[in-house]
């Protein structure tokens, strides 16, 4: 294959990779779906009704119920052959994933446990069915592990791919305490909630922007919407900014974030 040598001006434009974490139930996917590039490509990886989410998005936003098209997860492998199929993100201009941390914390890993206990199985041939415990049944190996973090690095890259020809990928996490120094010498007090392994260590590095969002007041005290989210924080909490303006905290509207 011929290298591919382009100008500065021939990239395509309007393209981020960013990650949104922060308390279920604090807005994250109303304010997405509302405020993305439209049309937009919504995967939810949560076992709910999202009809919901999408009339409340509707009903708050000036969009349309046709600006938001839903690929609902089913297992990993579909959500891949729809990231990788040019033909079906095409007409999109925002693709939201969301949450990867249940598809990480349940989805995938009950995809991966169910096809190593087989495996299991098939080997042990001189153990009958009434032998297996619910442990055997759920046990995640460390190559399972591994199968999972594998997983999230083929979704990482497909998401880049997909930023770098001019989309905005916006995928969604839980929070949870990370344990690890910052340039302050402390433990983060939040970050994305990620199965262990590698992709917490690596998980920073293809982002243009992590921000940590949560509820936003006003001045009687009452909860007030879109939440707020913070791109840059005080080093204490997991965030990155790769923009070109100043703005790098403030309500969550993507419709201002991505503008220079």
């Amino acid at each position: 294959m011929k290298p591919v040598i382009k100008k500065p001006k021939d990239l395509p434009v309007g393209g981020a990779l960013i990650c949104i974490y922060g308390p279920s139930g604090v807005g994250k996917t109303v304010s997405a779906l509302i405020s993305l590039p439209k049309p937009c490509l919504w995967v939810p990886t949560e076992p709910r009704d999202n009809r919901t989410k999408i009339m409340v998005a509707v009903k708050q936003g000036s969009i349309k119920g046709e600006d938001i098209s839903v690929h609902e997860y089913i297992n990993w492998q579909t959500v891949m052959e729809v990231m990788e199929d040019d033909k079906t993100t095409g007409p999109f201009k925002s693709c939201f994933i969301d949450s990867l941390s249940y598809m990480m914390g349940f989805s995938l890993e009950s995809e991966v446990t169910e096809d190593t206990f087989e495996e299991r199985k098939a080997a042990a041939k001189n153990k009958s069915d009434d032998d297996w415990t619910i442990n055997d049944m759920v046990k995640l190996s460390q190559p399972g592990r591994g199968d999972v973090n594998n997983a999230v690095k083929r979704l990482l890259s497909s998401a880049g791919r997909l930023s770098r020809s001019g989309k905005c990928v916006v995928i969604s996490c839980l929070p949870e305490p990370r344990p690890k120094a910052t340039k302050y010498g402390s433990p983060f007090s939040q970050a994305p909630a990620l199965t262990g392994g590698e992709i917490p260590k690596l998980f920073p590095g293809p982002f243009d922007y992590i921000g940590y969002v949560e509820s936003r007041y006003d001045t009687d005290g009452v909860i007030v919407y879109p939440p707020s989210i913070d791109f840059e924080g005080d080093g204490s909490f997991m965030a990155k900014y790769g923009g070109l303006g100043d703005k790098r905290k403030g309500p969550l509207d993507f419709s201002k974030i991505l503008k220079a």
